[in-house]
């Protein structure tokens, strides 16, 4: 029986789209892990989320490679069916390095051809007095989204995380408003996203059970979400609209004030 994950539709991009989303999420790969124990097995499938979620973020910004994709899909077929040999299994791992370069240089192609080349760029650390939100993961159009609907509104934007690299693109640099970076890692997140004075998104990024104190602050997008947690409906950062709700609307403006 092949696995549900290795089917491969025939309308090409939502094809792509479900294996993405089956492969970024963190709980996923958990439940493949617990069928697919063998460390041969296990290398590759380290590879596939990795390239998966490069992938995903090149496709967002217009750069897609059919090779990757046909990568994806092949190697998922491999793990479902598990009847490769430790040979073949070896070269689906460095099959799978050659193609991570791959859809690397699509990434870089994809956020420099959008947001410029990035710069040698200092940023202030910690918060200042005012509204914030906080921006955490590596989703760099979901920032842009939040730089242009904060503008004017007298909200400054902080980044956390892999975010950080965020503040040397030429094109988010000129947002006045674009202030700094809060925190450390994302694995720190319950404890800085508790002390951060404001509301904050969780873009493409490892999420942690939000704790009480900022469970009604904290929001999602993307491929990221957690019970119980408001999400930002359609995969787009639109937090100024009605598409979050109302309640959670005015939840959001609410927690933007330090």
């Amino acid at each position: 029986m092949v696995a549900p994950w290795a089917v491969v539709r025939k309308d090409k991009k939502n094809s792509i789209k479900h294996i993405l989303n089956i492969l970024i999420p963190f709980r996923s790969i958990y439940f493949i892990f617990y069928h697919y124990r063998g460390k041969n097995q296990n290398i590759l499938l380290y590879g596939l989320k990795g390239i998966a979620a490069y992938a995903d973020h090149a496709q967002i910004l217009g750069q897609e490679d059919d090779k990757v994709y046909s990568f994806i899909h092949e190697s998922l077929d491999a793990l479902a069916r598990n009847e490769s040999s430790l040979e073949d299994w070896l070269n689906s791992v460095l099959k799978a390095g050659e193609i991570n370069l791959k859809v690397m240089e699509l990434l870089d192609t994809a956020n420099t051809g959008k947001y410029g080349h990035p710069v040698p760029t200092k940023v202030p650390l910690g918060v200042k007095k005012g509204k914030a939100i906080l921006v955490s993961g590596h989703d760099l159009k979901d920032i842009e989204d939040i730089l242009k609907q904060s503008e004017g509104r007298g909200i400054y934007v902080y980044t956390h995380g892999e975010m950080l690299s965020c503040h040397g693109y030429p094109e988010l640099k000129k947002y006045k408003r674009f202030y700094g970076h809060y925190g450390t890692a994302w694995q720190n997140q319950q404890k800085e996203f508790a002390e951060f004075p404001g509301a904050i998104v969780m873009t493409t990024n490892c999420i942690q059970k939000p704790v009480e104190s900022y469970s009604d602050r904290i929001f999602t997008s993307g491929v990221v979400s957690w019970t119980g947690i408001q999400r930002i409906s359609n995969g787009d950062c639109d937090i100024f609209s009605h598409s979050i709700g109302q309640a959670s609307y005015l939840i959001f403006i609410s927690h933007c004030d330090v």
